[in-house]
């Protein structure tokens, strides 16, 4: 009896430890899933008050860019009637300033060839008188490895200078017998030079267009530069206005007159008064600009 109520007692005294065992199991998942339950809670809770948050600054950010855009919009009305004043009012202002000049458009980065510039130049120049002469378009990178070797078979000049020099005399040459030297012809064939001459007179005047968007380099601009005042051409150094890379402190320092935003209107009433004008001056929006505009009287 003593035997078997022994092992009874031990046996219940097994399931009273199962007993604990399970009710320390339940109340333990009981806890994990409470707490599992409020950490939901919150979250959501937290989440819900993001997305509060960010419908308000949506709704800001769709305020502020429709009042931009609308503001957007009075700017470009007000630009468009700005621009048709100045179209409207430029052959008045340049009327007969250049009456009788004959004038070089000289372009030395041909991706200025994609743009309009050279027609939108020309057609102003004549409205204030002026005649073109001719339109040279030379590649930025005159001496690039590429072309090296075939300038050098061609032109037995390996100095790079003494073949910019050599070339810009070739161009003076060009323009001045208004046919093309050898060297602007093989410059063509190879794509770096395109040249236009529409007049048989004697040019007195030469506009630079540079500045770069490719090399910093302006070795070929400073040396046309002297090639054409030793011709006795008066020079204007100009770029226009989104120029990656300027060239106007390389100018400035040629006795020349520089205008830094030479593909605007207010540039090319610069140019034509410059043009008319004897005295020198640096013009345009850069820094290195002296002046906005040359004096119109």
């Amino acid at each position: 009896m003593v035997g078997r109520g022994l092992s009874t007692l031990i046996i219940d005294f097994k399931y009273h430890i199962a007993s604990l065992v399970a009710v320390f199991l339940s109340l333990g998942l009981g806890i994990l899933v409470g707490s599992t339950m409020i950490g939901s809670d919150i979250i959501a809770q937290q989440q819900k008050e993001i997305v509060s948050k960010l419908e308000l600054d949506f709704g800001k950010l769709r305020t502020e860019n429709m009042t931009l855009h609308i503001q957007l919009k009075d700017l470009d009305n007000r630009l468009a009637t700005e621009k048709q004043f100045q179209e409207l009012s430029l052959p008045i202002l340049l009327a007969q300033r250049l009456a009788g000049k004959q004038v070089v458009l000289l372009f030395t980065d041909l991706s200025y060839t994609q743009g309009g510039l050279e027609k939108e130049l020309s057609d102003n120049l004549q409205k204030a008188g002026a005649k073109i002469h001719s339109s040279v378009f030379l590649s930025g990178s005159f001496i690039s490895e590429d072309k090296n070797k075939q300038l050098e078979k061609q032109f037995v000049c390996s100095n790079k200078r003494k073949k910019l020099s050599f070339l810009a005399k070739q161009l003076v040459m060009t323009i001045k017998e208004k046919k093309n030297a050898q060297a602007m012809l093989y410059l063509e064939k190879l794509g770096m030079a395109k040249i236009s001459i529409f007049s048989q007179n004697n040019p007195d005047s030469v506009v630079i267009i540079g500045g770069s968007s490719l090399s910093s380099n302006a070795d070929l601009d400073r040396i046309l530069i002297k090639e054409c005042q030793k011709a006795g051409w008066k020079v204007v150094a100009t770029e226009p206005m989104q120029s990656k890379i300027s060239f106007m402190s390389f100018y400035q320092r040629m006795s020349v007159s520089t205008i830094d935003n030479i593909d605007t209107i207010p540039g090319q009433v610069s140019l034509v008064l410059a043009l008319q004008q004897d005295k020198q001056g640096n013009y345009g929006v850069k820094s290195t600009a002296e002046k906005f505009l040359p004096d119109l009287f």
